[in-house]
């Protein structure tokens, strides 16, 4: 592939990034080049650079597709009310509904049964299904640059001044996301746990299925539902019966737990009340909340997104761990393979697995700069873009950001890449990290506060910093969105 460098060093990038191998990220990097709605492709896609590197990605969309790409949207938008709403719930039963269905099959198949074709053949058709997940919502990440700017402009024009908290209440889905639902659902266990009296030091897995079987299928059933919390395109982690028993025991060991899951339960309601009372006393015009819904389904949307791309990459794992028994080839290896290459999965050759061994000490990286195409460059290409890249985002010399909930924290700023740096965050410190992801809403709830790579009201740092109420965007100045590095 020709390149012009040249074009590279004069764009405008926004950057991202996460703990990726190829095979997991394929699947977003794919749908990049084009953008569906309502399963239809649209003249619209990112112009984009992903460097995957030792399970860590860097990606990079041109502003001008972001621009170009969210006053597609928001002029539908605009021409007709709810529009976002009514693709996400297109998206829901034409694409979530037969991908959820998909997954329930395959998790409990034993893929033993099937011949090397057959098994092929359900991989492939259940990466068709996940992609129609994928392309039909790509176009999110959109809104991190653009969002707070559509924003703002729509409140300038209606001469409607909201504070950073009436901000807040009108974001806020007034119903509970995955992860809340989770502490929901997990809550009633912990309910019959304590109605049952079971000393905490009997809790576990093999007591409760012999004397409270109720609360064993209980817990069974949570786990069923729950056991992806922890995966990222890097790492498929199945949580168990134990893992939720801990937190369990947790809950019900401090009455601080307690108190903020029976507050949860009743926080919807009284969330629901105060939109609406603000709604009417601030007068918000039909047309303003119309942006607003928008702003706030989408961040919902995407939050939706992320555990079923958690959920997804379970099932893809559960493949790769087939294929590695039956070729002989470490499941590491083979996921650094892209998802589409694995259709020669039984056909793979010495030199392509020597080319395999390059790609996992070299890194690959892949580009989107004409729409319905995606290159994956050799390695000198992939170099020279990579020194431009670092060169671009070198020159950055002062650090801000937007708040995503106000607030001033100062502490000690953790740069927490992945998983494997978890353990390194202690109480009240500010974690930094490329983006965060529900596997890192743990660690969240005991920093001090919050700064993500990846930006905008819409992201996943967002939404978890205003339902933890925690600053979020170093002393932290989240009021003004300016980090600042303290001698």
């Amino acid at each position: 592939m020709k390149i012009n460098y040249q074009k590279i060093k004069n764009a405008n990038w926004y950057r991202q990034g996460a703990a990726a191998k190829p095979l997991y990220v394929s699947y977003p990097i794919t749908a990049c080049q084009n953008f569906y709605l309502k399963n239809k492709p649209l003249d619209y896609y990112y112009r984009f650079i992903a460097d995957i590197r030792q399970e860590q990605m860097v990606d990079y969309i041109d502003k001008k597709c972001l621009v170009r790409n969210a006053n597609f949207y928001l002029h539908h938008q605009i021409k007709t009310y709810g529009f976002i709403e009514q693709i996400k719930k297109h998206w829901q039963e034409h694409n979530v509904n037969k991908f959820l269905l998909a997954v329930e099959e395959l998790a409990r198949i034993n893929f033993t049964q099937f011949s090397d074709q057959q098994l092929l053949k359900k991989f492939l058709d259940f990466s068709k299904t996940f992609m129609g997940v994928w392309y039909n919502s790509i176009f999110h990440d959109t809104f991190d640059v653009e969002g707070e700017k559509i924003l703002f402009k729509i409140l300038k024009q209606a001469k409607l001044n909201l504070n950073g908290q009436e901000l807040e209440i009108l974001l806020t889905y007034p119903q509970p996301s995955i992860l809340q639902q989770e502490r929901l659902d997990l809550f009633k266990i912990v309910h019959a746990t304590v109605k049952n009296k079971i000393a905490l030091n009997k809790l576990t897995p093999n007591y409760l299925k012999n004397s409270f079987f109720q609360i064993h299928a209980m817990l069974i059933r949570h786990v069923a539902k729950y056991h992806w919390l922890y995966n990222d395109f890097a790492s498929i982690v199945k949580l168990d019966e134990k893992y939720f028993l801990k937190n369990i025991k947790g809950i019900i060991s401090s009455q601080e737990k307690l108190a903020e899951e029976e507050a949860l339960k009743n926080s919807f309601k009284k969330l629901k009340v105060k939109r609406e009372k603000l709604i009417k006393d601030k007068k918000v015009s039909r047309p303003v909340m119309n942006i607003i819904s928008m702003l706030a389904t989408i961040a919902r949307w995407r939050d939706e997104r992320k555990a079923y791309n958690q959920l997804g990459d379970s099932i893809v794992e559960k493949f790769i761990k087939e294929f590695s028994l039956r070729i002989g080839v470490k499941q590491n290896i083979l996921e650094h393979l892209l998802w589409q290459e694995l259709e020669k999965i039984f056909y793979l050759s010495k030199n392509d697995l020597r080319q395999l061994d390059q790609r996992m000490r070299q890194g690959i990286l892949s580009v989107v700069f004409r729409q319905g195409e995606i290159h994956w460059l050799p390695y000198i290409q992939a170099e020279k873009i990579r020194k431009i890249m670092i060169g671009i985002m070198s020159k950055c010399d002062n650090l801000k950001g937007r708040p995503a909930y106000p607030g001033k924290v100062q502490a000690r700023a953790r740069i927490i890449l992945n998983k494997k740096d978890f353990h390194k965050l202690k109480p009240g410190e500010i974690l930094v990290a490329p983006n965060t992801r529900p596997e890192y809403v743990p660690i969240m709830k005991i920093a001090g506060a919050i700064i993500s790579e990846e930006g905008g009201i819409t992201c996943h740092a967002a939404i978890i910093s205003r339902e933890l109420k925690k600053p979020a965007v170093v002393e932290v100045d989240a009021d003004q969105g300016i980090v600042r590095k303290l001698k």
